[in-house]
């Protein structure tokens, strides 16, 4: 689903494409080794590693931890490769939390009609995220303190641990994304 034709291209296909997560994923588990056999290309088919987690990830990491379940959150989630095994607590963790920044950057701007727009934006959030587009985004218009990134995103990891403390119970290690 993401865009498979040059800028130039002379028809109208959509303007509507998916960002090349899965493709670059594919791309790169191709040039990783120099051969391929039916082994190879197995495991590439079960491959389950989130490009999204691996991109957006490490700037979501920058969060300020203010609270000891932020902490332990964040350690988790350090030590993540990324792999969206159903067994484990981590995409659970990762795909909450991203839901709640998501929320926590772009409700408040859009206000009664968040609803509509709140979707997956991975493009746009990396680029807020990293400062490729004003960081304003991060602040929350509706206070009149100014709210950084981090803060956002420390605020979001603590609301979307609270809602996973609600549906998982209180001990992540027996957080299972499958359950989800």
């Amino acid at each position: 689903n993401h865009k498979i034709v040059p800028d130039d291209y002379p028809y109208f296909i959509t303007s509507q494409w998916q960002p090349p997560l899965r493709a670059r994923r594919i791309s790169n588990l191709l040039t990783a080794i120099d051969r391929h056999d039916v082994s190879s290309f197995m495991t590439m088919q079960r491959d389950e590693i989130s490009q999204l987690a691996l991109d957006i990830l490490p700037l979501m990491l920058k969060a300020d931890a203010t609270t000891d379940e932020v902490r332990r959150a964040l350690e988790k989630l350090r030590l993540w490769n990324g792999d969206m095994d159903q067994n484990s607590a981590e995409p659970l963790l990762f795909v909450a939390w991203y839901r709640e920044l998501a929320r926590s950057v772009y409700a408040d701007e859009f206000a009664a009609s968040f609803r509509r727009h709140w979707s997956f934006k991975p493009i746009f959030m990396q680029h807020v995220l990293s400062g490729e587009t004003n960081q304003q985004w991060c602040d929350n218009i509706q206070t009149d303190d100014r709210e950084s990134c981090e803060l956002i995103l420390g605020q979001a990891l603590e609301s979307a641990l609270d809602q996973l403390y609600q549906a998982h119970g209180t001990d992540m290690s027996t957080w299972r994304w499958g359950e989800s």
